[in-house]
């Protein structure tokens, strides 16, 4: 049963669109006004939101605003109600992400159909967010096995060799199988990392509004931050010499996780 959300402050319109929906096997939860709307929109995470353009103290454009700036509430569909039909405020509103307009007075036919399409249209992009989930899902576990096996096998190799026979081997015997322990071990990490990140973008694919979000991220970058991600690696091999670093202190327009 999908949950829709009324926030209209003129009772007579509030307590008709409700009486529709519930005959119509909806779950209907209402609001008096916009501010009460944007706390219900935040608790009870709707299915669907049917605003008032025009209202007291929050009007629906200031509604849309708020709730398309929350994660929580990015992607909820939104349909206006209004009297006006100018179409600078039709503009302004799909220009803040709302889905519909139904222009007062609207027929019942009206009301049944807007919101029959922007649940059916939800339904499909959900769907298709599965499906590839589902691929991915597959995908990983066709492949990650063999990826992991591989520098797995070679941990468990010189481990069971130090661990049964170390006394028969020299230190420098030691110190190569402990080098090669460590480069099978970054590999394993880097494999894992991979396939975490591959998930990652998938799951962003399917979700526009996060991806926005991301885009406008920025962090900083000096010389101590390169070298706590790269140093211990370069340590790790011996090629603390080879490395020569000069990192001007900036800003980037990258989100944290992806510069690392």
């Amino acid at each position: 049963m999908s949950k829709i959300l009324i926030i209209e402050d003129e009772k007579d319109i509030r307590d008709l669109i409700e009486q529709v929906l519930n005959i119509e096997g909806y779950e209907v939860v209402t609001a008096v006004n916009g501010k009460k709307g944007i706390e219900l929109a935040q608790k009870l995470l709707p299915d669907l939101i049917i605003c008032d353009v025009n209202m007291p103290e929050i009007d629906g454009f200031g509604v849309i605003d708020f709730l398309r700036k929350k994660k929580s509430t990015s992607t909820i569909p939104f349909i206006f109600l209004t009297a006006r039909a100018d179409k600078k405020d039709i503009r302004e509103g799909m220009n803040l992400g709302a889905d519909d307009y139904l222009n007062k007075p609207f027929t019942i036919d009206e009301l049944k159909q807007s919101i029959e399409t922007r649940l059916a249209r939800t339904r499909v992009i959900n769907d298709a967010a599965r499906e590839k989930l589902e691929e991915l899902r597959s995908s990983i576990s066709m492949s990650l096995p063999h990826e992991l096996k591989t520098p797995l096998n070679g941990i468990i190799g010189f481990a069971e060799a130090l661990a049964n026979d170390i006394n028969n081997l020299n230190k420098h015997e030691i110190v190569d199988m402990a080098k090669m322990l460590l480069i099978d071990a970054y590999r394993l990490d880097k494999t894992i990392e991979k396939y975490l990140l591959f998930a990652h973008l998938q799951f962003l694919n399917n979700n526009k509004e996060v991806l926005e979000q991301i885009k406008k991220s920025e962090t900083e970058i000096n010389h101590e931050i390169v070298w706590k991600l790269i140093g211990s690696k370069i340590s790790a091999l011996n090629r603390n010499e080879d490395l020569k670093l000069q990192i001007d202190n900036a800003y980037l327009k990258i989100h944290a996780d992806y510069l690392k």
